[in-house]
């Protein structure tokens, strides 16, 4: 979410003519919030974490760098807002995931009203063709990568 808010090169950008300038504010400030949020949710789990499951976390995080050497690799364009909206739907929402217990710092991302719904249809206005769609099928795909 922050790359896309710094406007990444290689992201499917939002419109961003005069006819969008206020939306697009919006939806800026939205996605700071969620940022935010997130980062509360991780500091909180951060903070329970033994020193052997952190370094498991960082070993890991190697699975992100592959992630997105896929999508170059693929010429896979992306936006970022979207995507990273529906990986926490696809991860999170009680209907797509197994039932597995969620931490209670993650209680906020298990209801869609509070993240996903109203900033995926703000973030659709401004976008083209089937992208809605195309995130939310790649969210799916993101997830099988990196849990492997």
């Amino acid at each position: 979410m922050e790359i896309s808010l710094e406007k990444h090169d290689d992201a499917i950008v939002r419109s961003e003519d005069n006819e969008n300038y206020k939306l697009n504010k919006r939806i800026d400030r939205r996605i700071t919030a969620l940022r935010a949020k997130t980062k509360e949710a991780l500091n909180v789990i951060g903070e329970l974490c033994t020193e052997d499951e952190a370094r498991y976390t960082k070993k890991r995080l190697k699975n992100i760098g592959e992630l997105l050497h896929y999508f170059e690799r693929n010429n896979i364009n992306t936006n970022l807002e979207l995507l990273a909206l529906n990986i926490l739907f696809v991860n999170f929402d009680p209907n797509e995931r197994k039932k597995i217990p969620v931490h209670e710092a993650y209680l906020f991302f298990t209801d869609s009203k509070n993240f996903l719904d109203d900033n995926a249809d703000l973030i659709g206005k401004t976008l083209k063709d089937s992208v809605e769609t195309d995130m939310f099928l790649l969210a799916y795909d993101c997830i099988n990568r990196l849990k492997a």
